[in-house]
């Protein structure tokens, strides 16, 4: 019984301490400072972040490229479209979306009329 009583008393302060609010200092070094304002100047340098377009067109014909964007944007004006060039290759991309489900959407919509199209990461215009 005292035995019982001892574990309990003991449970009962180690609670009551336990629940102590306190402050937290935080003292950064002036060099970590600098790298964190440097990073926050080249990210407003910067208007883009990782997000997915579809990709529509994959190829070495300029021409066909170029038709392929014009057909789009006269079937969708309100989605904005891009043409890359990597050497050899030029790339038809479309849309900014944040997430693949938004991407997904377009997708559906123009598998139909571009039956070459899949979604790939990018990097997008900032919202």
């Amino acid at each position: 019984m005292r035995i019982s009583l001892a574990l309990l008393l003991l449970f009962c302060t180690t609670n009551i301490f336990a629940q102590e609010n306190g402050n937290v200092r935080w003292q950064m070094d002036a060099k970590t400072e600098q790298l964190l304002q440097k990073k926050a100047e080249l990210d407003k340098q910067k208007p883009s972040i990782q997000g997915f377009r579809v990709q529509l067109y994959y190829g070495g014909n300029r021409a066909e490229a170029l038709d392929l964007k014009s057909k789009f944007a006269s079937l969708h004006p309100d989605v904005e479209s891009y043409l890359i060039y990597q050497q050899p290759y030029f790339r038809l991309r479309a849309g900014n979306f944040r997430t693949r489900m938004e991407a997904y959407k377009l997708f559906k919509v123009v598998q139909k009329e571009f039956p070459s199209v899949f979604i790939v990461n990018d990097e997008i215009a900032f919202p």
